[in-house]
């Protein structure tokens, strides 16, 4: 197995014509904890489409490794 697992931060590739990654603090350690608002597209980074993206199908989730 290889981890092809990006960290996630505002410059992550995304899909051409996606929004860009939005990573915004919303808490801070100063307020008793840091915290974080994240907007992110489905075709951000290392992903993987599921057969039903396209076509009628199970989810990776009911997929084996």
């Amino acid at each position: 197995m290889i981890d092809l697992t990006k960290v996630i931060n505002e410059s992550l590739d995304i899909y051409p014509g996606d929004p860009k990654v939005s990573l915004k603090q919303i808490s801070s350690l100063s307020e008793g904890y840091n915290d974080y608002q994240l907007s992110i597209n489905m075709h951000t980074g290392t992903h993987i489409d599921g057969i039903n993206h396209m076509i009628e199908g199970p989810l990776i989730s009911d997929i084996p490794l």
